[in-house]
């Protein structure tokens, strides 16, 4: 298993998770189309988290957690455990787990693998120059059916211009 290690400073930071043991998708329920309405109805997701560091091995357990199904877009799957990804909590007044579980359904450095499957993807704390590279990279697979949210935990750095100008309006 691959584990992650994080104070409460390092989840804040990263997730920008409330203090409870789950997920809250109500932000996103705001939005419009029907990725926003399978959200605010509780409906499973498929997530692809871009990148392999800190903020993959925190949000891949809390989704899958959630029962979404996840899948991990890497360059180094040969990497991660196939037996799951873990986080480990230790200021439990913060968050009242010590620690979360999940299982990607996918790991893999192949776009075509998970991407046109999903309902949203999270480039997931990937340094922000990284972010032309990625999104030129998946482009070619985002399907065309439907709406996909596209965003970055590290939000920084213009990542909206930037993904205006690589996947176009």
């Amino acid at each position: 298993m691959r584990r992650g290690h994080y104070d409460e400073k390092q989840l804040e930071s990263v997730l920008f998770l409330p203090p409870a043991a789950s997920i809250s998708w109500e932000i996103m329920a705001a939005w419009e189309g029907p990725t926003a309405a399978a959200v605010a109805e509780g409906k499973q997701l498929y997530i692809t988290l871009v990148g392999g560091g800190n903020s993959t091995h925190c949000f891949a357990p809390l989704a899958c957690s959630q029962g979404h199904r996840v899948a991990i877009l890497t360059r180094r799957p040969q990497d991660w455990a196939t037996d799951g990804v873990e986080v480990v909590n230790d200021d439990t007044q913060w968050l009242p787990i010590t620690k979360m579980e999940g299982k990607p359904e996918t790991i893999t450095s192949d776009p075509a693998q998970c991407i046109p499957k999903s309902d949203i993807i999270i480039i997931a704390g990937v340094p922000i120059h990284h972010n032309p590279a990625l999104l030129r990279q998946i482009k070619p697979h985002l399907p065309t059916n439907k709406k996909v949210f596209i965003g970055s935990i590290c939000a920084y750095g213009g990542f909206d211009w930037v993904a205006n100008r690589e996947l176009g309006e």
